[in-house]
């Protein structure tokens, strides 16, 4: 996570094409995200392992819920730094506009902050979610075992 605070705190530093690169690919990890986040979502709620308790069955339910909850907040995340992104030719004319460009820098700055608190959210979800399989997985192979 070093590179992502460097980038926060050098951000002013920063010249048009770096930060266009930048904000395309917190487009392509969103986008990816998004995927795949309905293929997990898929696979908690459809996959053909019966949860051996009620509590399973309850966490799991949870977990896609809360997966659910938090892919509803790419598409808005993803829009805010499309229209950041073509807001990127106030650096890039030829006009000085100060205001404008510290403004431009600031905003990126928030939005650096913002995808790296959703990726970080989404990955922690990502561990349950990988935890929670595993155990469905391993429990069903005991139960194979058993008979």
């Amino acid at each position: 996570m070093k590179t992502d605070e460097q980038h926060i705190k050098y951000a002013e530093w920063k010249s048009a094409d770096e930060l266009h690169e930048i904000t395309v690919g917190w487009i392509s990890e969103l986008k990816f995200s998004k995927d795949e986040q309905l293929f997990l979502q898929n696979l908690i709620r459809n996959y053909p392992i019966t949860p051996i308790s009620e509590i399973e069955v309850k966490e799991s339910k949870e977990t896609a819920d809360r997966l659910a909850k938090l892919s509803e907040q790419i598409d808005p995340l993803l829009e805010k730094i499309r229209n950041h992104n073509n807001e990127l030719l106030v650096l890039v004319d030829s006009e000085d506009q100060l205001e404008e460009e510290k403004e431009y820098k600031q905003t990126h700055r928030l939005l650096s902050e913002e995808v790296n608190s959703y990726l970080e959210t989404y990955k922690a979800h990502k561990r349950i979610i990988f935890e929670l399989i595993k155990s469905f997985i391993k429990k069903e192979k005991v139960k194979r075992i058993s008979k």
